[in-house]
């Protein structure tokens, strides 16, 4: 697209935004941005198990560490 072109079209946007134009046209733009933006909670469900604690059980079963400083940490 020529710089010319370009330049028209951005000045005929910013003459839109500007006046007002597209909230004449669309009277509910604002309700109809507002009903599809997501919603400000979400759900979370409660695992029956850690998969990370499961992980760790099974690679410390394979292998020992050398000092022991999670032993008390994986018991719990």
């Amino acid at each position: 697209m020529d710089d010319k072109r370009r330049h028209e079209l951005e000045r005929v946007l910013e003459e839109t935004l500007h006046d007002g134009i597209m909230n004449e046209r669309e009277p509910n733009a604002n309700e109809e941005a507002r009903e599809r933006i997501s919603a400000p909670y979400e759900y979370r469900i409660r695992a029956e198990r850690d998969p990370i604690a499961e992980e760790t059980k099974i690679i410390r079963s394979m292998a020992k560490e050398p000092d022991g400083k999670y032993d008390d940490y994986a018991k719990s």
